[in-house]
């Protein structure tokens, strides 16, 4: 994931999953690659597992809101952004892109 080998990446954490269908870190691995690979569907499946076991997680939120902003769903993007910032730090980079992407979502004068 790191390296940015996200084709590469799948199979292993599909079969890591395939052994322990509990194993967090690999879903939210295997969501993010899938993210990235532009498998949409399968990454959305995967973040909203998660959610389910952690259900106020910002990251989740940063996954679901990129997956409709591709889709182009605004209102599932904005929503899912404005909880990413209300769960997350506010001083980081990745929320600095969250708040830059609200306003390009956001409706009237920029």
């Amino acid at each position: 994931i790191q390296l940015g080998a996200f084709e590469q990446d799948i199979p292993p954490l599909d079969s890591v999953l395939t052994l322990d269908t509990n194993q967090h870190s690999a879903l939210l691995n295997r969501a993010i690659a899938n993210l990235r690979c532009g498998r949409l569907e399968a990454a959305q499946q995967d973040y909203e597992r998660l959610q389910k076991t952690f259900p106020t997680a910002a990251q989740i939120f940063y996954g679901l809101a990129e997956i409709a902003r591709q889709k182009q769903d605004t209102n599932t993007a904005i929503r899912n952004y404005q909880l990413y910032l209300a769960k997350a730090q506010t001083n980081t980079a990745e929320a600095k892109i969250v708040r830059e992407r609200l306003k390009d979502l956001r409706p009237g004068p920029r």
